[in-house]
């Protein structure tokens, strides 16, 4: 994602900048509290979504938001406020969201996932994942290699599930079937998380990874997938499928 955060308090920036990294850490990711910086990022760097706080000295927020709607009259406008006193006023703007300060992690990825104008993103995507026969992901249509092969099958479960949000709970379940040994479990499946994260970044590609408060899901917009193609129709994947999907996995 390519987002602009503008409000008039840098521990507000700062704050969200922190939460859109955790989500996205691939994406681009800009803040300022200068509105005229933020007009200026937006016509450089062409953003996709702008969390706005509303009462700011320099330019009230919602003139802002009409100003960069002008620029780019697809961008997504989230306002993020102390206040519920403009809410009429946002929505007529037709904005994706409004949140209340404080915002958590949950409600920020809550919105993005409700986007008014969905991201759409360029064809040729980097990432190729084969699910048909054995598992196994490309990058440019190199191999990726994980350092663990748990890892491989982590993320394997969480391509399973087409971009829905998993439970870190559910996968050690899933990874371990007896509920003994949970606490250290726990601890081991965030290493994996955290192997899949450096084997993209070792590769110079994005991580395509959402990570949310006790769940993670696939960015299924950054990944080209053999399985998701066959429930599109395509042709091409359906004929693919020989009967055999991730082979090497029992679940």
């Amino acid at each position: 994602m390519k987002t602009i955060v503008i409000d008039d308090r840098q521990h507000a920036v700062n704050s969200m900048l922190r939460i859109l990294g955790n989500i996205d850490p691939g994406g681009e990711h800009d803040g300022t509290i200068d509105p005229d910086e933020g007009i200026r990022l937006l016509k450089e760097k062409g953003k996709e979504i702008a969390f706005l706080d509303i009462e700011m000295p320099a330019k009230n927020g919602l003139l802002l938001a009409k100003e960069m709607k002008d620029i780019a009259p697809s961008l997504n406008i989230i306002f993020v406020t102390g206040h519920y006193d403009y809410a009429i006023d946002a929505l007529r703007l037709r904005c994706s969201d409004y949140l209340i300060k404080p915002t958590d992690e949950e409600e920020v990825i809550d919105a993005l996932e409700n986007l008014r104008y969905p991201i759409k993103r360029e064809e040729g995507k980097r990432i190729r994942i084969q699910c048909f026969g054995k598992f196994e992901v490309f990058v440019d249509e190199r191999p990726v290699s994980f350092q663990r092969t748990r890892s491989l099958e982590v993320f394997a479960y969480i391509v399973d599930r087409k971009g829905a949000r998993v439970p870190l709970r559910e996968l050690q379940v899933v990874m371990w079937d007896d509920d003994e040994m949970m606490g250290s479990h726990h601890s081991q499946l965030r290493m994996f998380i955290g192997d899949i994260r450096r084997a993209f970044e070792g590769m110079d590609c994005p991580v395509p990874i959402l990570r949310g408060r006790g769940h993670v899901a696939l960015d299924t917009q950054m990944v080209d997938c053999d399985y998701y193609r066959f429930l599109e129709g395509d042709p091409a994947a359906v004929n693919l499928y020989q009967g055999e999907y991730m082979n090497q996995y029992s679940w």
